[in-house]
């Protein structure tokens, strides 16, 4: 009786399909691994259809342990090549480009980035309108400096 369960490739497919749905239902990223294994099983015993059930078991256990390590190196890969943003506070806008939006009298003054104004300070005197590149951040607030173009400052004013 158990036997006829493991004659067609469909009834591996089935359970691979009902636990990727309990994995959308239960997430935890584990389910996925087993019903990423029993589609290879189903796969396998669809080209070998006469498989031992004990060979369709071991490939059951190669294919999860197959899928659980790809799963492993590829959010490995994911984690190192995507620098998160979250809870970097304003460190996350160093580098962007900010206009600024009141004239910097003795080194300091307010930019705009997007739709947020900062203090910001500068080492050359910055007029409303002029695009500054951010350059760190401290307590004093966002260090900037004007945005270069080739070798020479761009002292263009941009539309606010």
């Amino acid at each position: 009786m158990i036997h006829a369960l493991f004659d067609s490739p469909w009834y591996w497919w089935s359970a691979a399909l009902l636990l990727l749905l309990l994995e959308i239902v239960l997430p935890g990223a584990f389910l996925m691994w087993i019903g990423l294994g029993t589609v290879v099983v189903g796969i396998f015993l669809w080209l070998f259809p006469t498989a031992p059930v004990i060979l369709q078991l071991f490939v059951l256990a190669v294919s999860i342990v197959g899928a659980v390590l790809v799963g492993i190196r590829w959010s490995n890969t994911e984690k190192s090549s995507s620098r998160s943003k979250l809870n970097q506070g304003l460190d996350q806008l160093v580098g962007q480009e900010a206009i600024v939006s009141q004239n910097f009298a003795e080194g300091r003054g307010r930019v705009r980035v997007e739709d947020s104004f900062y203090a910001a300070y500068a080492q050359a005197p910055l007029e409303v309108g002029q695009r500054v590149l951010i350059t760190g951040v401290n307590a004093n607030g966002l260090q900037v400096q004007a945005c270069l173009k080739g070798d020479q400052y761009e002292n263009k004013r941009a539309p606010i």
